[in-house]
């Protein structure tokens, strides 16, 4: 329920205004374009050329509908109040502008909350029923938890820079002690999502149908530098001496020039998983000392991990389908640096976004509206009709193809690639739902064949893993009376397919590995397994590991040899090993007895 409007507005003010918050407020700011705070419209200055002046623009009008004078008061004083948090914030936390902008549009939620809705006076006022009320209302937008904590977090940082603010919330209203954070972001919130996974097939279907758009340019190029011609001869009959010579129109060339512009982009976002801001930071440059073979390596700089603010150089090997996509940007950008000069490779066309022969514009950074539209263009060339595509899209298809179709299993390895600052964000890239689109065709029919046998009792297996086939056997039972082939098989189906089990097989046994059981690897070192580490040692101890009957020969020629050394050698830490070789044969041997 509202707190009851205030009868007047005058005799109020004074009490409303901190006289400290108003001599704490900063007149200028450097990471504003026109610098002061005190304006309602912010404009934030971008990190690199490629960030869009509309995506950096911000206005601190309030979410809801101011409905009287009095609210409007409430809202004035907030809104300040809005302002100096941030400053403190932004001078106490190094932020690129996309950040600051998603920042003051979460501290603007928070405030029109308390300020409007709930018609609290000052930050000083806010109660518990407040804080509660506010929960109730974050909930009903059944928002992400990312988002959801995001918004508490803000609304607990009025409580702790309180002292800075001289005018902040007077309690914690998210102790860890009594009240965390975490724990109610979690209720009130749904799981957060991830980008969309491109499956092998369709993400593979997109990278040949752009290889073959790079391979096919020669006419298009030709023909788009004919078109640029006849637009700048200024001829008003220009469209048709096109046309009957090329029989396309202008739009259609113009088309079919933003999806080769699009391939070229797509193959390197493919072949290099390079974040869209690194992207867009390659210079022209590096580029042309690469295409020319002065240097080996394609350049680039990433900030998001660099953790300065100047970034991180970056060197990636480049293929040669890459090479000429790259050749491809350069061509097509020429025309474009004829008129304007830019030391990036990545710059809109000159035919695009309102440029013109005659235009004046001097804008010609590849923004991120302008990318997506391209990538939109190409989707709908290449037939993509699951979505839209967006560049973190291939930066996730690379991992999953990496850690999955390939078997290479390396996230050391891979977070190098990924230029990820630890191993924890390269993970999130590769556990993934629909793993199982991911693993190669033999090995989905050897998962099917060795679980559908298991079930069935053709193919025993011992150790860790038998408890796992045990448990699915005895709900099989309880659920038919006879097992048979057809319904092992649409089971064995549903364990591969919906909870993503795929089986490695190896001389000594297999492992069985979902996501879930992941953790439990022996093998692994950083919550995922990692088979080119397995051992006698560490496989003798996997709850993962299975052995079928056929292998007992393998283990017990592997007790015989332990045994061998054990008896033989003199060398008292050859016998210890030779001891516990001996003791993990023997207690996968063990387990073969009592169940045979």
């Amino acid at each position: 329920m509202k707190k009851s409007i205030l009868d007047t507005v005058e005799p109020i003010i004074p009490s409303l205004v901190d006289e400290k918050l108003e001599k704490k407020i900063v007149p200028t700011v450097n990471w504003l374009v026109n610098s002061s705070i005190v304006d309602d419209e912010w404009q934030f200055k971008p990190y690199n050329d490629a960030e869009s002046d509309s995506k950096l623009k911000f206005n601190w009008k309030p979410v809801f509908d101011i409905e009287d004078s009095s609210a409007q008061v409430i809202w004035g004083i907030w809104k300040g109040f809005g302002k100096d948090f941030s400053v403190n914030y932004f001078e106490n936390h190094d932020l690129f502008s996309s950040s600051k902008k998603a920042f003051v549009q979460n501290v603007r939620v928070v405030i029109s909350f308390f300020a409007i809705e709930r018609e609290v006076v000052t930050p000083r006022d806010i109660t518990r029923q407040d804080v509660d009320a506010l929960e109730v209302y974050i909930e009903q937008k059944n928002a992400s938890y990312s988002y959801v904590s995001e918004l508490l977090r803000i609304c607990r940082l009025f409580y702790l820079n309180s002292p800075l603010l001289s005018n902040g919330i007077q309690f914690d209203p998210y102790s860890e002690a009594i009240n965390p954070l975490s724990k109610v972001a979690k209720r009130i919130s749904k799981p957060d999502g991830h980008t969309d996974t491109l499956y092998p097939k369709v993400g593979l279907g997109l990278l040949n149908h752009a290889l073959r758009k790079i391979s096919d340019s020669k006419g298009v190029l030709q023909r788009y530098e004919y078109y640029l011609h006849l637009k700048h001869s200024g001829k008003s009959n220009s469209y048709t001496i096109y046309r009957d010579k090329y029989s396309e129109t202008f739009r259609e060339i113009k088309r079919k020039v933003d999806v080769l512009y699009a391939s070229s982009i797509l193959v390197l976002l493919t072949l290099s998983a390079m974040r869209k801001h690194e992207m867009s930071l390659i210079e022209l440059g590096e580029t042309e000392m690469l295409l020319d073979g002065r240097q080996d390596l394609l350049t680039g700089r990433v900030f998001k991990t660099a953790r300065t603010s100047t970034g991180k150089k970056t060197d990636r090997t480049v293929v040669k389908e890459l090479k000429e996509a790259l050749s491809i940007v350069v061509s097509l950008t020429a025309p474009m640096r004829e008129k304007h000069r830019s030391k990036y490779l990545f710059i809109r066309l000159l035919h695009g976004d309102g440029h013109s022969i005659e235009s004046k514009s001097t804008r010609v950074e590849l923004a991120e509206d302008v990318l997506y539209r391209m990538l939109d263009v190409f989707a709908e060339d290449a037939g993509y009709a699951e979505g839209t595509l967006r560049p973190h899209m291939f930066r996730r298809f690379f991992s999953l193809m990496w850690a999955w179709r390939f078997e290479t299993g390396d996230m050391e390895y891979l977070a190098d690639l990924l230029f990820h600052n630890g191993q924890q964000f390269t993970k999130a890239y590769t556990s993934d739902e629909a793993v199982w689109e991911f693993i190669p065709e033999e090995l989905k029919i050897l998962t099917k064949d060795v679980l559908e046998k298991a079930l069935l009792g053709e193919k025993n297996l011992y150790f860790g893993f038998s408890r796992a086939i045990k448990k699915y056997q005895n709900l099989i039972k309880k659920s038919v009376q006879v097992v048979g082939v057809s319904k092992a098989e649409v089971i064995a189906e549903r364990l591969v397919e919906q909870l993503g089990y795929i089986v490695m097989p190896a001389a000594d046994g297999y492992c069985f590995m979902n996501l879930s059981r992941a953790s439990r690897a022996r093998c692994g070192t950083n919550g995922m397994p990692e088979y080119s580490n397995r051992s006698e040692e560490l496989c003798s101890n996997c709850p993962n590991f299975g052995v079928p009957l056929d292998r007992k020969e393998h283990w017990q020629r592997r007790y015989d040899a332990h045994k061998h050394t054990f008896e033989t050698t003199k060398n008292s830490e050859l016998r210890t090993a030779a001891k516990n070789g001996m003791r993990r044969a023997q207690r996968l041997l063990n387990s073969m007895k009592e169940d045979v």
